[in-house]
């Protein structure tokens, strides 16, 4: 759905199995940003690039013009679908400095103040906010409607686990 002129959320759905056999529903939200090229925020889990996929091409644009990927942990929700998305568009990987070897084939590393361009219309100021996990890194972008961009940092029943 979109939010903002230039940003889109997705709510992402997939199961978990256990080792019982039964399987949990869960969600992770996915963000797409545009501008002169796209940005995606947390890729989900791998059987979701399609789900970004198939959004982009209904809001009139092509998965090929993402340019970059933005993580803002290493939990496998949020980066699961890095592959695919990769090999589709060949987008760059940007997360936390010291995420890297956390996250298979990540191009750059995001350090406290780093500002980001999604083209000429977007800016996302990124924020260390360890807590989640100790690579946790916020979005903060300070044009169009602000916006924050905080992955698994706020919890209604308290605060995630720190690995």
């Amino acid at each position: 759905m979109q939010i903002t002129p230039h940003v889109h959320c997705l709510w992402l759905e997939f199961e978990i199995k256990t080792p019982t056999g039964e399987r949990i529903p869960r969600f992770v939200t996915s963000y797409i940003l545009t501008g002169d090229s796209l940005t995606v925020i947390d890729t989900g889990v791998a059987s979701t690039a399609p789900d970004i996929f198939t959004y982009i091409e209904s809001i009139g644009r092509k998965p090929e013009e993402i340019a970059h990927v933005l993580l803002t942990h290493s939990h496998f929700d949020h980066i699961g679908g890095n592959g695919p998305m990769v090999e589709a568009t060949g987008a760059k990987i940007l997360a936390h400095a010291n995420a890297g070897s956390r996250i298979p084939n990540m191009d750059e590393g995001l350090e406290a103040g780093d500002v980001v361009r999604v083209g000429r219309t977007v800016e996302l100021e990124a924020l260390d906010t360890p807590g989640h996990t100790m690579s946790h890194v916020c979005l903060l972008s300070h044009t169009d409607a602000p916006a924050l961009f905080c992955g698994d940092t706020l919890f209604n029943a308290g605060a995630g686990n720190c690995h």
